[in-house]
């Protein structure tokens, strides 16, 4: 045997060393363990969709303004982005039964197209209380998916969301 090979030889364990660091069978014991702890640290990990909140001020006076925050909403969720729209001041005139077939503007669809869209999509739409009470538009008057949204909760999403632009 060369001098190489004796260097490539195991060392020789001393008797009973291999009982104090060896428990036959806990090598394939621990594996279970393992998966355990890999499944929580990935739901502790779970990947947060990204959120955009798109509030709107303008209502069937101005059909553009109107209709952009829907275009985009549109465009974010195709992305897969959750989206809020959120209507304040003469905007909310939108979400009252009958208006939204009144709006159209040149170069884009329809503004009940959009909103259709933008439902069937999961987007949710949420409407200023007192922007309503001060109009006299009763809740009972929203379209269906309208919730009404006062200030506390909608500064919760807006900090919540990773970006809000304003029209």
């Amino acid at each position: 045997m060369s001098p190489a090979d004796k260097s490539l030889k195991r060392p020789a364990r001393r008797p009973g060393a291999e009982e104090k660091f060896f428990c036959p069978g806990t090598r394939f014991a621990v594996i279970p363990l393992i998966i355990e702890v890999i499944r929580r640290i990935s739901d502790m990990t779970e990947i947060k969709k990204e959120k955009i909140v798109y509030i709107s001020t303008n209502g069937p006076e101005n059909p553009e303004k109107a209709s952009l925050p829907f275009v985009l909403a549109n465009a974010a969720m195709v992305m897969e982005v959750e989206v809020l729209v959120v209507l304040q001041g003469p905007a909310v005139f939108l979400a009252k039964k009958g208006c939204l077939e009144h709006v159209h503007s040149a170069g884009f669809a329809p503004l009940t197209e959009l909103v259709e869209a933008f439902f069937d999509q999961g987007g949710r739409l949420a409407v200023c209380v007192p922007c309503i009470q001060e109009r006299k538009i009763d809740v009972a008057d929203l379209i269906e998916n309208a919730l009404p949204m006062a200030g506390g909760l909608l500064t919760e999403e807006i900090l919540s969301a990773k970006a809000t632009l304003v029209y």
